[in-house]
């Protein structure tokens, strides 16, 4: 975001998962309409929008080196628009689930938001199975949104939630098990809110063997209500390598929850 610079995250894919995306952008593009009255306030939005031009393109499938190769696929949600909606049947949601519920070792989820409750449950499932997750969550990011009936609430509550939904569980040393960071740049103090510097990235990696990238934050709003399109990839090299790239450097200059100082 050039006038608000934000840390994030940007992906290159080539061979048959950019075709599925190129699909599911496609499918989004014909849903959308184009604006056709340019600054004139004084007419109605029926009288102003059009389909969208159908997209004409040839897709050239890419001859790739088998040793560039790795198993993915696309995880997606389509909207919905109930804000009462609890719904986790898609395949978005399903992913993320399937890495917690498997999950042995590691998990690793970063996220400007975390509120969703299918998928708090399923990180305190895995952590009373002995998992350990990490978790690097941005400060007082969108709190007024996240803080909408409805919508789970800010990072600073659902941390509290997390820790005293361990400590109902039963679980010894709960910052051992669950390790929560504020983003910063300096190590020393988090950044605020979603102004300058935020950090806008989402990433979720299982046992550094699978990683889960795109456009899905880890709260109400992305599990439930909105369209999302991600890439889950099966390559424990590639799955550390993105560990070091996306998470590591930044969790461990990030700045401990209060639970845990």
């Amino acid at each position: 975001d050039y006038a608000a610079p934000w840390r994030d995250s940007g992906y290159r894919f080539t061979g048959d998962i950019a075709i599925s995306l190129l699909a599911d952008f496609d499918s989004a593009w014909r849903k959308g309409h184009a604006w056709t009255c340019g600054a004139d306030e004084t007419r109605t939005i029926d009288q102003c929008i059009a389909p969208n031009p159908r997209p004409t393109y040839t897709v050239r499938r890419a001859t790739l080196p088998a040793e560039t190769c790795r198993p993915m696929l696309v995880a997606t949600r389509q909207t919905d628009a109930d804000p009462r909606s609890n719904r986790i049947d898609n395949t978005q949601d399903q992913a993320f689930l399937a890495g917690f519920s498997s999950a042995s070792r590691l998990i690793r989820v970063r996220t400007p938001n975390l509120n969703d409750d299918a998928a708090k449950s399923a990180l305190v499932a895995a952590i009373t199975r002995g998992v350990r997750v990490e978790v690097m969550l941005s400060k007082g990011f969108n709190d007024i949104s996240e803080n909408l009936p409805g919508q789970g609430g800010d990072n600073m509550m659902n941390v509290r939630m997390l820790y005293d939904a361990l400590s109902a569980a039963g679980v010894t040393a709960p910052c051992d098990k669950l390790k929560i960071r504020w983003y910063s740049r300096n190590g020393t103090h988090p950044v605020l809110d979603n102004g300058l510097y935020a950090s806008h990235a989402k990433y979720t990696s299982i046992d550094e063997a699978v990683a889960i990238v795109g456009t899905a934050n880890m709260d109400t709003q992305s599990w439930n209500n909105s369209r999302e399109v991600n890439v889950v990839v099966d390559d424990p090299a590639l799955a550390q390598a993105w560990d070091a790239q996306l998470f590591v450097a930044d969790f461990d200059r990030g700045v401990p929850v209060a639970q845990c100082p």
